[in-house]
């Protein structure tokens, strides 16, 4: 066989190997759409395609066990394991629990002091009450609901420019929370509320949610175009993770092998998207304070950029010259110079011409270290870019519809540039029909077919949620797979109950929030239980309460409120903490500007505040899996490394707080060693030490003392810039320093027990 023979034969097969699946792929999409026995079969087989029945609540044998009808459904798995539920946590225990479940804050001592010794029956009740009514709730609430929806400063890619709006999305949403705002209200104004009639400026406001995307706005028409169907496509995709807990976007370039979505139902939920645009309309405007703000901030940075800019030409006048001279005397030696260099070098310095002598000077700068990083500091044009601090926001960024409608096609294999059958918006056969308001159903049509009762996934989804927050981990482990390959809920009678009762609560989140903390399940001590270990490692039968790493901006939030920095002031502009220096200087950066850190107390606020640079997540944050700003992040990973135990002691935000924490103990406790012991412990852990704890940490500090006394700069390094109380020794100050800086790195205090 001739070369061209075996050329022709190995086409043949190829196309006999990919017609088929091609095929597949078209019947698989007919199977699902075209054969409403197939859909009706799927429903049938898969308990997430049903809608939620309201299940009766069991009958257990230990009934004085029960708080609430959550108890019942987890206690009907224990009995039938022969497992029994762990006992209530301690109060100081609980305290400390639900402070940073529903604050992400951790108790002051005299809140603490006060529960513990409440003998009021109703006592947990109302403390739950009055923290869900507190207005740090919307801040805590938020952050889960923020990486849901990818929330960021900035728009991603390569340049990932500053957007100086979107925090009034976030705050938006704090708001909602705060007020407990309707889910399906909630669901509503965001996916479709500028579609509203009349809709006001907070409706419009929320369309914030499809503004989170990432945006390209570089290059030629079809690149573009290219990036606008990738933010549709995130916008479908994202709305199918959020609030049906499916994966949509497997059905992009083929039918989904698993869940009976069609690729070409996936194009027509995809038509819902396609019609929207990118806008921005007017916001209220800012507190004056923002403006001063502003303008001080502005003049700090001409004041920098006028000092680099003086440095660099003093150094080009002054040290430049003599530097340049000296090289060129022992610059003959080097082999490596580049031949036009050497042949100017061979040329007396009083004979060498104009551009000669330029083309030397070019030469020594592009190699001279000093004269670079004096080089990079000073911007060039428009490369002030993100540095700059920017004016405060006066608009909103939203979503609206295009005037002049879209068509929609299934692209073939996902290629945009391959446009196939012309679809209209739909949604899949499987799930219950669409009502339309007319006769060409929109993105309103679908935010409410997705909060429609009838709808199996949405309230499911919501619960679930809820529940992962303030257990570490859902009734369904897979929050973003409802499909056939997710995971099978670990007590579905109790999915079912919370979602229907979700739906006849008026979809209050608060509500069902309270329900959970209320429950007996919800109060267990969360204590390993070595009988555990075999029959349920993971704890899905829920025999105790799950210990929990607190989130990365829970981190540092509690450091800061232990400590006494914390700037509680809710909502406003994001802000940037102080960068390490390698990224502060420039040496780490392409394209990309940051934010100049903000001045004073802005440094202090909650880290759902931290500005989101995507290309560059706060390192802190990142270091403790803060959520991937580029995606929609359902669940957090929560990894253990030694990078996370140098930061906490090295990290300047925790040195900070470390610093105020001690000269707080001293200046607050006025009692002996013992009692200011027991003080640094309610700040940070919110208990009192026992007694081998408050030796052990008498012993560290009489230790410290004396190092301090020996050390006296090792002791000015404790102290930092720190105010000493008046009447307090510095080796003493110093030593509470390092004292409050070892309580802070316990591990218990970055957990939730």
């Amino acid at each position: 066989m001739n070369r061209k023979s075996l050329k022709l034969v190995c086409v043949l097969l190829a196309q006999a190997i990919l017609r088929p699946s091609e095929s597949h792929a078209a019947a698989s999409s007919a199977e699902f759409t075209a054969n409403p026995g197939r859909v009706d079969s799927v429903r049938e087989e898969h308990w997430a395609f049903n809608p939620p029945m309201r299940p009766e609540i069991p009958i257990v044998k230990n009934r004085a066990w029960l708080r609430n009808p959550i108890d019942a459904f987890v206690l009907a798995r224990l009995e039938q394991q022969n497992l029994a539920p762990s006992a209530e946590a301690d109060r100081a225990t609980l305290i400390r629990r639900l402070s940073l479940d529903l604050l992400g804050l951790p108790p002051a001592p005299s809140e603490l002091n006060h529960f513990v010794n409440d003998r009021d029956p109703a006592a947990y009740e109302s403390l739950v009450a009055r923290l869900l009514a507190s207005p740090h709730f919307g801040e805590r609430w938020a952050r889960p609901w923020l990486d849901l929806a990818r929330y960021a400063d900035s728009d991603g890619y390569e340049d990932d420019k500053l957007r100086p709006d979107a925090w009034r999305y976030r705050d938006w949403v704090i708001e909602a929370f705060n007020r407990d705002q309707p889910f399906d209200q909630f669901t509503l104004w965001q996916l479709a509320g500028d579609l509203l009639p009349e809709a006001t400026y907070e409706q419009k406001l929320a369309t914030g949610f499809h503004r989170m995307t990432l945006s390209n706005n570089a290059g030629a028409n079809d690149i573009k175009e290219e990036y606008r169907v990738k933010t549709v496509k995130d916008r479908l995709n994202t709305t199918g993770t959020v609030w049906l807990g499916l994966t949509v976007g497997c059905a992009e370039c083929h039918s989904h092998k698993y869940d009976p979505i069609s690729q070409r139902e996936y194009y027509q939920m995809f038509a819902f998207f396609n019609n929207t645009e990118e806008a921005a309309i007017p916001a209220p405007p800012l507190p004056a304070r923002y403006q001063r703000e502003f303008e001080q901030a502005t003049g700090a940075f001409e004041e920098h950029l006028k000092n680099v800019k003086a440095a660099l030409a003093k150094y080009e006048k002054e040290d430049l010259p003599l530097k340049q001279q000296q090289w060129e005397e022992h610059a003959g030696e080097e082999a490596s110079l580049p031949a036009a260099i050497q042949k100017i070098l061979l040329v007396p310095r009083a004979g060498r011409s104009e551009a000669q002598r330029a083309e030397l000077a070019i030469y020594f700068r592009s190699i001279d270290p000093e004269y670079a990083s004096l080089k990079a500091a000073v911007p060039v044009g428009d490369e002030v870019g993100n540095n700059k601090p920017l004016p405060p926001s006066e608009k909103a960024l939203v979503v609206a519809e295009n005037s002049s409608p879209r068509k929609s096609f299934v692209q073939r294999k996902g290629d945009f540039l391959q446009p196939g059958l012309e679809v209209e918006p739909a949604t899949p056969a499987f799930l219950p029909p669409l009502k339309m308001r007319g006769s060409q159903p929109d993105r309103l049509d679908l935010a409410r077919w997705i909060i429609d009762p009838r709808n199996s996934l949405t309230s499911r989804v919501a619960v679930n949620h809820l529940w992962q927050v303030l257990f570490g981990q859902g009734l369904v482990a897979t929050p973003d797979n409802f499909g056939v390959k997710g995971d099978k809920p670990s007590h579905p009678e109790l999915l079912d109950w919370l979602a229907t009762e979700f739906v006849a609560r008026g979809w209050s989140r608060k509500e069902i929030i309270r329900l959970i903390v209320c429950s007996a399940t919800y109060r267990q001590s969360s204590r390993f239980r070595p009988e555990l270990r075999n029959q349920d490692p993971n704890n899905f039968l829920l025999a105790r309460q799950n210990r929990l790493r607190v989130e990365a901006e829970s981190i540092r939030d509690l450091a800061l409120a232990a400590s006494g920095l914390l700037n509680g002031q809710i909502g406003g502009p994001s802000f940037q903490p102080p960068l390490p220096t390698a990224f502060a200087k420039g040496k780490e950066l392409k394209n990309e500007r940051f934010m100049e850190t903000s001045p004073g107390a802005h440094r202090y606020r909650r880290g759902v505040y931290i500005n989101v640079q995507r290309t560059l997540l706060f390192p802190m944050l990142k270091t403790f899996d803060v959520a991937d700003a580029n995606v929609c992040c359902v669940r957090r990973e929560r990894s253990n490394t030694p990078l996370q135990a140098l930061t906490l002691l090295n990290d300047p935000v925790f040195v900070e707080a470390a610093q105020a924490l001690g000269c707080r103990v001293l200046r607050e406790s006025h009692g002996d060693v013992a009692s200011r012991i027991c003080y640094l412990h309610q700040l940070c852990l919110a208990r009192e030490p026992d007694l081998s704890e408050a030796a052990a940490l008498e012993k560290l500090l009489s230790e410290q003392k004396t190092l301090c006394r020996q050390d006296l700069a090792a002791l000015e390094m404790l102290i930092g810039s720190q105010p000493i109380p008046e009447g307090i020794e510095r080796a003493e100050a110093a030593a509470w320093i390092g004292l409050a800086r070892t309580v802070l790195n316990f591990d218990e205090f970055i957990t939730r027990e």
